[in-house]
């Protein structure tokens, strides 16, 4: 089953599977991010069957799609924990080239000490 959903953005109609009611999705024209409302329970909804549904042949894919279009899911805020797990693998990587360097020179000092008895 599918959804008729408007985009905030550039007002563009288009169909939505209903495993997104509630949730966030892309727009396919403008690519801007928006809540896809849940409709009221008990209310009736408009639903069109997968099978009416035309496909849409005017979308380009965009020319270029991050791992962050990809696996994001907003709701959950998985962007910003993706984020947050690349920044502290950059500063895990900074500290362990830091260490690096201070057991090479650790080790430098100690062969010296080592050759001059």
């Amino acid at each position: 089953m599918a959804m008729l959903v408007e985009c905030p953005s550039c007002r563009r109609k288009q169909m939505v599977g209903h495993e997104l009611a509630g949730r966030y999705t892309l727009c396919v024209q403008c690519r801007c991010r928006f809540y896809v409302e849940a409709p009221p329970l008990g209310a009736a909804v408009a639903i069109v069957p997968k099978e009416t549904v035309q496909a849409d042949t005017s979308f380009q894919s965009p020319a270029r799609t991050t791992i962050d279009d990809l696996l994001v899911d907003t709701q959950k805020g998985e962007a910003i924990v993706l984020r947050m797990l690349r920044r502290q693998n950059r500063l895990l990587l900074g500290m362990l080239l830091a260490i690096a360097m201070i057991l090479a020179v650790n080790v430098a000092m100690l062969w010296l000490v080592l050759r001059g008895r």
